[in-house]
């Protein structure tokens, strides 16, 4: 069981104790749904705890650039949760979703810098080419294929291909000699369809992917997607 708090800077999340506080309320007070429910399940505390030690690690792993949005994402997670846990199975699955997206961003550690199927997926930017996703990521926050596509949606295929496939919207990545990467890009449903071939740099700084295609940054008012809802 956890004790303290899951931080995102002064913000208080999420922790479970018997004698204290859940998700930075006194449990002894607890009076919505959703507090009564984080409070009393043991399975619910058991995902809390993880997801607490996870935040800590991806938080960690992270370059000083990103923490901000970072904790952003994690306040437009509380909101959801908050919205989703109506009862005990839909709350866990949410703590569950959360916890396989936590457990991506606890990699990235690990060295991302040499091309890979597995490096474009979790930290290819997607705003650095022009396709179909233009207007998604004008209205979203996210930047990285994973937080538009399950690990399920995507497939990797040996050493140089990435298949990323939602029913709606396909994207095939192949890598090429000279960190060059051949992107196909459509819309299933539409007419939209791309080849384009690019070459990537790796931006250290961001522990990143780039394309020199387009440099499309985030609205001020931008939302964070939820990939939970969609998958």
């Amino acid at each position: 069981m956890n004790n303290g708090y899951l931080l995102l800077g002064l913000l208080p999340v999420l922790s479970v104790s018997t004698v204290a506080f859940a998700a930075g309320f006194d449990c002894t007070k607890a009076t919505s749904s959703v507090e009564k429910m984080i409070c009393s399940d043991d399975k619910i505390d058991a995902a809390d705890t993880e997801l607490s030690s996870l935040y800590g690690k991806s938080k960690r792993s992270l370059p000083p650039s990103e923490i901000p949005n970072f904790k952003a994402e994690q306040r437009a997670w509380l909101v959801i949760r908050d919205k989703r846990c109506t009862t005990l199975h839909a709350c866990l699955s949410v703590y569950q979703e959360r916890i396989g997206v936590l457990k991506i961003k606890a990699s990235w550690k690990e060295d991302r810098s040499t091309i890979s199927p597995r490096a474009l997926y979790e930290r290819f930017n997607m705003r650095t080419i022009k396709s179909s996703y233009g207007p998604r990521l004008n209205y979203h926050c996210n930047t990285f294929p994973f937080e538009y596509f399950s690990e399920s949606q995507a497939k990797i295929e040996g050493k140089n291909i990435l298949i990323l496939d939602n029913g709606g919207d396909f994207w095939l990545f192949k890598i090429l000699p000279g960190n060059k990467v051949s992107i196909t890009n459509q819309i299933i449903s539409g007419t939209y369809l791309s080849q384009i071939e690019y070459e990537l740099k790796y931006d250290s700084t961001s522990s990143e992917w780039k394309a020199k295609e387009a440099n499309l940054a985030r609205a001020p008012d931008c939302v964070f997607y939820n990939l939970e809802a969609k998958s």
